[in-house]
């Protein structure tokens, strides 16, 4: 079939999933590996290919090593290959008795005659001993043409990844492989033993995960033999694979976004697959347009390029959820099978699909109708693949690490559900604890915070028992805490009734032992006395009354309490229907903006232009913790009227921040970019004319060279903060306000200075000293990261302060300023009294 043609419909780059074995005419920049996975294989029948997540490990094997077997390579084997390729998840022997029974894999008899399907067969002889694989080999019908059997485990670290969600009945302890793991491995390890059949196993796995293979007796050996590095792709290859598709597909990218997109991917590996994604969402781009003319860089922008691509692409598939309950339900899906307790960026948490219908409260069929809008072949971002039966034990995951990072919604999502988690691990602890006689039940303002997360939440015990057991416990005790507090504000009403009950009860004892006395007068018989009851009665009566008025004042505020009790519940369920009321308007939001971009493509075209005509900016940075302030300032150039297409990590920078322009009419324009960049609190600039370019250079063009910072003498400065000589804290402060303040670098070395593990060690001087340097910096210098970091150190703060450590007026002034410019930081401007 011709190649265009076979694509005319669909789309060369797959976006995050891998390559597939028939797309090895769209695989193009790793032809120069394939030789050496070739022989490394023949020599050692088992090959490890490792490599970082998204180093396109599984897109080597299936388009690079397994077409070259079937051409002959391997001149020892020939040309004819039967290939079964799998991934473990949480049954390997039985995934491998799948790919094995396949018929063009290894043919069993007829159901019929045999009384079993072929895969029930296949696993037998597999369970049977650690020669299985062998023995299946050889039971099964020779094919002369196809002598060669090639095993590929595909993700084979899913034997650790989805470890805890094995189905053997002796589940693996935390640090040790189940039983049908260890005879999983051995199934492999026996075909690295033989010469006599031709059979060979490949696994592909993830770098991080080798030293969990030690967990396997003699798997260590083996991959040490036959292990695979994947290489970094050079700039040329990488070329390669963003153009060779669309060559193949009869299109042609311009080459500004050709370097554009070279540029953005770096020499990370680990971007690999964002590119492949961004690639995806421009060639889909371009096609609406009518995919005439080149590949250009407005269609790159249009889909958000790859910092925003996997974000905007995300966003559709949720908006594609138009019922309210589905997205309630994504949403609990997403926090499910990601974690942010153990890790702030994120990690994948695969879980069983019964587990995650117990977690949610759902039904496995509407749970299947949320995933499949997330495993749709164009998406591809929920794992198993489109087209994979669920069953009760199948392991759902997110494809890639990637989307936790770049999509906005589920971080937030993440960052809610590591907060719901400690709030209940608190709660169960505390309840373990009063059980053992060593707290007591909670009250106020704790009380109100966790029947609120009840509330919100609406917790069970299949979702607790993932953070800590004692769910059941730790509900009674809050409850018993609700109750004993209810009680006690009862007691304290009917305490204040009896107080005024007794009051007017002594008063009218008081006025009667008067009147004993005044009556002892009457019998006498005196007009005084007469006169003197009177007056008296008169005054008694009054202080009855305001006896009686301070009574029904008491009642009337107990009364108060409570209305303003059910006024503040009222007030909750009132925010949680306008929280649904605020989804309901984005989706119909949703659909009127995707009406809008539908509508007006030559507007959109007008706006690309006017962009590109933007002069251009070129950013170079050696030092690898500089990417996120290379990120930063490339976003502020965008926003200013630049076009920043790009950052490239290279070796040598001068020893000063530079910015160079190659044209002498273009002097005043960089020294007003410099000005910009720093009054945007990025840092000074040397402005610096670079001749010989007046000819070849049409655009108004500069270049930005960050020089490397100085860590050693920041460090030094940060700790003076805390120095106990009062000039050493004066004159690091005055430095640390200087050109270091526009660093994120000296934020960081000063955040440092409030980690649990440092911060006992910091005087009272030095706590103000760091939150008076902290409260004064730009809040356009503050990171996401670093913002985070902030708010734990006011967490960290206020929560010593709590348990004893008592904080001056000073302090709490610096502090409620250092907030200010966090969140000035989050929404983008200047907090009170700073510039931008």
């Amino acid at each position: 079939m011709n190649a265009p043609a076979a694509i005319a419909s669909g789309n060369p780059f797959p976006g995050l999933r891998p390559f597939r074995e028939d797309e090895e005419y769209l695989f193009f920049g790793r032809d120069a590996q394939v030789d050496t996975m070739v022989d490394r294989l023949g020599a050692t029948r088992f090959l490890a290919v490792v490599g970082t997540s998204g180093s396109g490990k599984s897109s080597l094997v299936n388009c690079g090593l397994i077409p070259a077997l079937h051409r002959g390579l391997m001149a020892s084997a020939g040309s004819g290959w039967r290939v079964a390729t799998l991934r473990p998840g949480n049954r390997p022997i039985h995934a491998l008795a799948e790919a094995l029974a396949r018929p063009d894999v290894l043919r069993q008899p007829d159901p019929e005659d045999a009384g079993f399907t072929p895969v029930e067969l296949v696993e037998a002889t597999l369970r049977m001993s650690k020669l299985g694989l062998l023995e299946a080999y050889q039971e099964a019908p020779p094919d002369e043409s196809r002598r060669n059997l090639l095993v590929v485990a595909d993700q084979f670290e899913e034997l650790f990844r989805y470890r805890t969600l094995a189905t053997s009945s002796t589940p693996a302890a935390p640090g040790s492989a189940s039983e049908e793991a260890v005879a999983f491995v051995n199934l492999l390890q026996e075909v690295a033993g033989q010469r006599e059949l031709p059979v060979y196993v490949v696994i592909t796995m993830r770098s991080d995960f080798l030293g969990e293979c030690a967990q396997f007796f003699g798997l260590p050996e083996a991959i040490n033999r036959g292990q695979y590095l994947v290489p970094r792709m050079t700039r040329d290859e990488r070329r390669a694979a963003i153009a060779g598709p669309l060559n193949v597909c009869g299109a042609d990218i311009h080459p500004a976004l050709l370097t554009r997109l070279v540029n953005d991917v770096g020499d990370n590996p680990d971007q690999l697959s964002l590119l492949q994604h961004a690639l995806n969402r421009t060639w889909a781009r371009w096609r609406e347009e009518g995919g005439t003319g080149l590949l250009e860089p407005r269609h790159y922008d249009a889909v958000g390029t790859m910092a925003g691509a996997l974000n905007q692409h995300a966003e559709e598939a949720y908006a594609a959820l138009t019922e309210s309950h589905q997205r309630t339900l994504c949403e609990a899906l997403f926090k499910a099978i990601t974690d942010k307790g153990t890790d702030a960026r994120g990690t994948r948490r695969p879980t069983r699909l019964d587990t995650l219908c117990e977690i949610t409260g759902a039904t496995a069929e509407e749970l299947a109708a949320v995933m499949a809008v997330f495993r749709d072949p164009a998406r591809a971002f929920l794992m198993p693949p489109h087209g994979t039966p669920l069953h009760p034990d199948t392991p759902v995951d997110i494809s890639h690490e990637s989307l936790m990072r770049v999509w906005e919604r589920l971080r937030a999502w993440s960052d809610d559900e590591a907060q719901s988690a400690q709030t209940y691990r608190r709660l169960a602890e505390t309840a373990e604890l009063h059980a053992a006689g060593r707290a007591g039940l909670l009250g106020q303002p704790d009380l109100q915070v966790a029947l609120d997360w009840r509330h919100r939440r609406q917790p069970n015990v299949a979702w607790a028992e993932r953070y800590r057991p004692g769910f059941v416990a730790a509900i009674a005790f809050l409850e018993a805490s609700a109750k004993a507090f209810d009680e006690g504000q009862r007691a304290e009403a009917a305490r204040q009734a009896e107080a005024a009950r007794l009051r007017q009860q002594e008063a009218r004892s008081r006025l009667n032992a008067r009147w004993l006395v005044l009556l002892a007068l009457t019998m006498a018989g005196s007009l005084s006395a007469m006169s003197y009851l009177y007056i008296l009665k008169t005054e008694e009566s009054e202080a009855a009354q305001r006896e009686r008025d301070k009574a029904i004042t008491e009642a009337r505020r107990a009364h108060d309490n409570y209305v303003a009790l059910q006024a503040a519940q009222l007030e909750a369920e009132q925010a949680l229907a306008a929280q649904r009321r605020l989804e309901d308007a984005q989706v119909r939001q949703d659909r009127v903006i995707a009406e809008v971009t539908r509508n007006a493509p030559q507007l959109r075209t007008k706006i690309d232009q006017a962009v590109d005509r933007r002069p251009l900016v070129y950013l170079q940075y050696a030092d690898a913790r500089q990417g996120e302030l290379a990120e930063r300032i490339r976003v502020q150039l965008n926003k200013s009227g630049y076009t920043a297409p790009g950052f490239e990590k290279v070796a040598v920078v001068p020893a000063t921040t530079e910015l160079r322009y190659f044209r002498k009419e273009d002097g005043q324009a960089a020294k007003a970019l410099a000005e910009l960049l720093k009054q945007s609190g990025i840092g000074d600039f040397v402005v610096k004319f670079v001749p010989g370019f007046e000819s070849r250079t049409q655009l108004r063009q500069f270049e930005i060279w960050l020089a490397r910072p100085d860590v050693g003498d920041l460090g030094r400065l940060v700790q003076n903060l805390n120095s106990d000589v009062r000039e050493e804290r004066l004159a690091a402060g005055q430095a640390l306000q200087s050109k270091p303040s526009a660093s994120p670098a000296a934020i960081a070395e000063t955040l440092a200075l409030f980690s649990p593990e440092r911060i006992n060690g910091l005087s009272a001087e030095g706590r103000i000293n760091a939150l008076y340097f902290l409260s004064r910096t730009a809040p356009g210098v503050w990171t996401p990261e670093l913002e985070r970091r902030g708010r734990e150190l006011v967490a960290r703060v206020e929560e010593r302060e709590k348990s004893g450590v008592r904080l001056g007026e000073q302090t709490r002034a610096e502090l409620k300023r250092f907030v200010a410019v966090l969140d000035a930081a989050k929404a983008g401007r200047a907090a009170p009294g700073q510039t931008q």
